[in-house]
């Protein structure tokens, strides 16, 4: 069914946080990226309220990272403005 396809996307981008997160630290850009991937597919899997903090967190540390202009963080604040359409 969908809905199982949606959890087993959201383990799999679970992993992925985690491998990267030790790999390259919790401040790393490409750890905040894969934060706002997740936030996504929770996202689409209809879990708004566990998103949230996910592409928050994303959005901050790509803008810090490199800018707020940069297109990572923009591509973030336009996964969060789809999340407060949603």
């Amino acid at each position: 069914s969908e809905l199982q396809r949606h959890d087993e996307a959201i383990a799999l981008q679970r992993l992925c946080v985690e491998q990267i997160e030790a790999l390259r630290g919790a401040d790393h850009f490409d750890t905040h990226a894969m934060r706002g991937n997740l936030g996504k597919a929770l996202l689409a899997a209809g879990r708004p309220e566990e998103a949230e903090p996910l592409l928050l967190g994303s959005y901050a540390g790509l803008a810090k990272a490199y800018n707020p202009a940069h297109p990572e963080a923009t591509s973030r604040a336009q996964d969060l403005a789809e999340l407060y359409k949603a």
